[in-house]
């Protein structure tokens, strides 16, 4: 059984996703507050071993008019403001592709495979394995994971290169992780 991440090969055809490392979500300043330093760290080891690497970002505008999202979490991730940029210590020089998410104001994804094209994309690439990080459980990277299972992919997602939501019960989501078939690694002890 694998528990540990580095114990399985990464090639370039395993494909990364790599799930909202925005500042909004990865820095105590942002507007969840999360510390995310650790996973943004992890995150960019895991690129050093060359993987083919999707962004994605949301992207959620004030105009023509707010995004549906904001109902429920607040501004967040708004063009133009840093808390839509990428952590500054993630090394956005390894990133191959991204798609934005969240642009129609109405439509509130979560789930990367919902983005139009994401999964034919995803599937055009054949990947050997997809593993799965970035903001925040048990939200959208989760959500994704269970998403790549569906399609059809052996599915990580690495616990420790992933920000968790505050007031989030930790054993709940890597039991319904692992439950959906997606192989948690790196989990807190």
């Amino acid at each position: 059984m694998i528990r540990e991440l580095n114990e399985i090969n990464i090639t370039r055809r395993t494909v990364f996703l790599v799930i909202e490392a925005q500042i909004d979500f990865t820095r105590p300043y942002g507007k969840f507050g999360i510390n995310g330093a650790e996973a943004i760290r992890e995150i960019n080891k895991i690129m050093a071993g060359k993987p083919y690497v999707v962004t994605t970002v949301d992207w959620h505008s004030l105009k023509p008019k707010p995004h549906i999202s904001f109902k429920r979490w607040g501004q967040h991730c708004v063009p133009g403001t840093s808390g839509a940029m990428y952590d500054p210590d993630l090394d956005i020089g390894r990133i191959d592709v991204e798609f934005k998410k969240g642009t129609d104001p109405d439509d509130d994804i979560y789930d990367s495979f919902k983005i139009p094209w994401f999964e034919q994309f995803i599937k055009i690439l054949d990947p050997d394995k997809v593993i799965v990080a970035g903001s925040a459980i048990p939200v959208c990277p989760s959500l994704t994971a269970m998403s790549s299972v569906v399609a059809g992919f052996e599915t990580y997602l690495p616990w420790n290169a992933c920000c968790v939501m505050k007031d989030t019960d930790i054993g709940k989501a890597i039991v319904e992780l692992e439950r959906a078939g997606v192989i948690v690694t790196n989990k807190p002890k």
